[in-house]
């Protein structure tokens, strides 16, 4: 299903946190991992799987992504290891677990 992410501007793929849990060192690394992913894709697998590598890459595994427009969710995630962002028409939710 297509996310709409990618039809935007460049300079109007603009993330921003709705809720957070991270190290402070750690949060404009992810802005930037689902900035990227926006400006590429336009499809929710593609971006959830994109940021979801990237973050492997860079923190070490098991990073959970779920993309789309709405969703409820009730989720346990470790310390410091959970973000909801918004960019644009779409929310990402974030979270270590396992």
């Amino acid at each position: 299903m297509a996310g709409r992410c990618k039809n935007y501007d460049p300079c109007e793929v603009k993330p921003k946190f709705v809720k957070k849990q991270l190290p402070a060192k750690c949060e404009s690394k992810f802005l930037d991992i689902v900035r990227q992913a926006c400006l590429l894709y336009d499809d929710y697998v593609d971006l959830a799987t994109a940021v979801k590598q990237n973050l492997d890459e860079l923190y070490g595994p098991t990073w959970h992504v779920v993309v789309g427009p709405t969703f409820a969710s009730h989720i346990i995630h470790e310390k410091k290891a959970f973000a909801h962002i918004k960019c644009n028409n779409l929310s990402f939710l974030i979270f270590r677990y396992g």
